[in-house]
């Protein structure tokens, strides 16, 4: 698992390196921990960092795991001959204080609520200390008598207390150095005296007056001391905080449950937990961006980022909803992954630059929140596995929730310091952005481009197949050359930086037909999936080729942020493009398709691209270009369709006219989609929208659909839809929604080669 569980934030709280080293003197210290044996490298890492050389032991409880067994504290304790406990838990400290060993229960400052309790505080062998200058006093004091083992007790994160444990509410998650310290809560707004004049005593109310779910926003980040004193940023950091802890520990649920339930699910079952699996780790990924992201300030990167993870839970739910005989088991926890969480460790290389725009923030923060609805879309249907199914849904729903106030306390950063700002981006002005190199960039502007992997059928390449090519492929920018031919595989590109060439469009075919009805799940259906960030592809085409019958059946599945499609074919039939997350540039593709073929929650511009209607199946069905699934009117997500040309293909026109077509429809309460300087034929009904089947008509005022000065017989607008969420817009609203301004592609797709309009035509 690439997760880390202890971002580079974290620090001790004050005077706990100084008052150990003093104790070590003439104590002997141990680490007995409740954390759980799959985040014990981590915690050892941490601890060795933080306090090198202080303890002889680490003892691991693995409490609330979901493999192995488990240990109690005291029973820990015990074995060891331990005569004093340090712990910020009662519960331990009582079972501790009964088996006869001493306890400081630390309450720093008196500022932790979970110790307002009589459970141990009229016990004889109890004594509360709220600070390491006390502790070190009673340490001292007791060690005169008995110079044996003194344990420090760290307690795990758990779905009653997330958050606290950032806040330092273990006993050995104290402060580095009081300059550090300094450093550190000024950075944050927590406990600095020039931060502390400008504090709100009731921020966290105002802060979560514009979430969609308030009560649970004011009692999640009241529940960690840090946000008494904390500011805005520092509000959104500890919900990112509180939503990635979700997020690995339904991970590691997911595991769990696909490594225990032998034969007593179906292979479609298995084939969507793999499908959250990865979703998972996608939308944590994209919280460790956010998190680095807020600390850069890069405050449009980071709403993206978040939900990019929400969409993949989402996704990861969606994938049970096609099968109709199966039941998720991860619906409750997919639900509560969606309020960001504690638990980040690693920031990627590009979070640490210092030129990231503010969309990127953006991007990340939604990527986030899109992954994560992904997992929970997949998991709504299907056969009931679990007697806690109930349970779980709920779990995902918090989750939601949480990651969807995260987003919220997010833009309001970023529109303050929208307002607030007179300094450009870094990147403006320039022809690539600065994380490519000058060799990169010279290879991409390059008219002959040199391939570092050549694949041929006929063997005058390195490769026959495109799936060795991939697997070979190592280094920053890996350019891979696919000579003329129709390849049947499927690919999996998930590493950074792949670049894909064909011979042509329709010349250098990738395809398969794998699909939904076939026993596939949606996700995995897909001919070619890409995860990996910065993808380009010129001059290729991706095919599935089951036909309408097939149902749900993907050519192309895309989660790469700044990924770029150029002069690509892209044909299927229901669900072709599943645009999934993140930012997407499509230039002179073709798309084909029947039932929602552009789907997904990225934030994607498609410019200057046919899209085709294909023949959909006989029995009453019809046409439906975009299908955006945008959960939160916080993601900076959705389609901008500018100067494309809408069409029925050939082998559909003769009959275009005994099927309807249709712009797209809402398939989430938020869906955004705008057509704009396009030429849109007659085949598309004159309503122009459709509603998603089932749904209400209040379902119809949260989304966004927008047309702006399309031409053609399908282009005029006097007989749309009557709907609130349904406008005409003018140049103004329409100039939100170009490459500049929607994608910031004005700063990253220069470095592809890549001709593109940055605002209207």
């Amino acid at each position: 698992m690439k997760t880390s569980y202890f971002k580079k934030g974290i620090h001790p709280l004050p005077g706990a390196r100084k008052a150990l080293h003093k104790l070590s003197r003439f104590c002997n210290f141990s680490v007995v921990t409740s954390r759980q044996n799959a985040i014990k490298d981590h915690t050892i890492e941490w601890i060795e960092r933080h306090y090198p050389g202080l303890f002889r032991e680490i003892h691991f409880g693995n409490h609330f795991a979901l493999d192995g067994e488990s240990r109690p504290k005291s029973e820990i304790c015990r074995s060891l001959g331990a005569n004093v406990l340090i712990d910020d838990n009662p519960r331990y400290a009582a079972e501790c204080a009964e088996a006869g060993i001493k306890v400081l229960l630390f309450d720093y400052e008196n500022s932790y609520p979970w110790c307002k309790t009589e459970l141990v505080n009229k016990h004889p062998l109890v004594t509360k200390v709220e600070n390491w200058e006390e502790d070190s006093k009673c340490t001292s004091t007791w060690s005169q008598d008995n110079r044996n083992y003194i344990f420090m007790m760290p307690e795990p994160w758990d779905d009653n207390n997330l958050g606290l444990w950032f806040s330092g509410r273990e006993g050995i998650v104290e402060e580095e150095e009081e300059e550090e310290n300094d450093k550190y809560q000024s950075s944050n707004g927590c406990r600095n005296a020039d931060s502390a004049k400008g504090y709100e005593p009731d921020l966290i109310s105002t802060a979560c007056n514009r979430t969609l779910h308030q009560e649970l926003c004011i009692s999640s980040l009241r529940s960690d001391p840090r946000s008494h004193s904390s500011d805005l940023e520092g509000l959104a950091e500890i919900a990112l905080n509180i939503s990635t802890i979700h997020g690995v520990q339904t991970l590691s649920y997911i595991n769990h449950l696909k490594s225990n339930v032998g034969g007593n699910v179906s292979e479609y079952v298995l084939t969507c937990l793999s499908d959250c699996m990865e979703e998972y780790s996608e939308a944590i990924d994209k919280l460790e961006d956010s998190v680095g992201a807020l600390m850069n300030r890069s405050f449009d990167d980071l709403v993206t980022f978040v939900t990019a993870a929400m969409t993949d839970s989402d996704t990861c739910e969606e994938g049970f909803e096609e099968n109709p005989e199966e039941v998720s088991p991860l619906t409750k926890r997919n639900q509560d992954f969606n309020f960001p969480n504690p638990a980040l460790n690693f920031m990627s290389e590009k979070t640490k630059n210092p030129n990231l725009n503010k969309h990127d923030i953006q991007t990340w923060l939604s990527g986030a929140i899109t992954f994560q609805q992904a997992c929970k879309d997949s998991a709504e249907e299907g056969l009931e596995i679990l007697s806690n199914r109930d349970e779980i849904i709920a779990h995902m729903d918090h989750l939601t929730r949480l990651a969807s106030n995260s987003l919220a306390l997010v833009n309001r950063i970023t529109c303050k310091s929208s307002n607030s700002s007179t300094s450009r981006h870094l990147n403006e002005g320039r022809d690539f952005p600065s994380w490519l190199s000058s060799k990169d960039r010279k290879l991409l502007q390059a008219s002959t481009i040199r391939a570092n992997a050549v694949v041929a059928k006929d063997g005058t390449g390195n490769y026959r197949t495109v799936s060795e090519a991939m697997q070979a492929a190592s280094g920053n920018r890996f350019v891979i050359y696919v000579k003329a031919g129709v390849y049947k595989e499927k690919i999996i590109s998930n590493k950074d930086g792949i670049t894909w060439i064909g011979d042509g469009k329709f010349a250098s075919v990738i395809v398969n037909d794998d699909s939904v009805k076939g026993g596939a799940s949606m996700p995995s259906s897909a001919t070619f999936t890409i995860t990996g960030d910065g993808f380009i592809a010129r001059d290729i085409g991706f095919q599935n080729t089951v036909g309408p019958n097939g149902e749900q059946a993907l050519a192309l599945y895309v989660s790469s942020d700044h990924s770029v499609f150029y002069r690509c074919s892209i044909v299927g039939y229901q669900d072709t493009l599943y645009a999934v997350a993140l930012q997407q540039f499509y230039r002179e593709c073709d798309i084909c398709g029947t039932i929602d073929f552009i789907f997904g929650n990225a934030a994607a511009v498609l410019q200057n691209c046919n899209i085709m209607f294909q023949r959909p199946r006989p029995g009453g069905f019809y046409n439906v270009i975009l299908a955006n699934g945008r959960t939160d009117p916080g993601q900076n997500t959705g389609f901008s369709l500018q100067n494309c040309r809408i069409a029925a293909s050939s082998e559909f026109n003769a009959v275009k006219h005994s099927y309807k077509s249709y712009l797209g429809r809402p398939w989430k309460d938020y869906s955004r989609a705008i057509v704009m300087q396009s030429n849109i034929d007659d085949s598309i009904a004159s309503r122009g929208w459709v509603e998603w089947p089932g749904a209400g008509s209040g379902t119809l005022k949260t989304p966004y659909f927008a047309e702006y000065a399309n031409l053609g017989p399908g282009g005029g607008t006097s007989g749309r839809v009557n709907w609130p969420g349904y406008h005409v817009i003018g140049a103004p609203d329409a100039a939100k929604f170009t490459v500049r301004n929607f994608i910031a592609g004005h700063l990253w797709i220069p470095s592809t080669g890549v001709i593109f309009n940055s605002d209207l035509q």
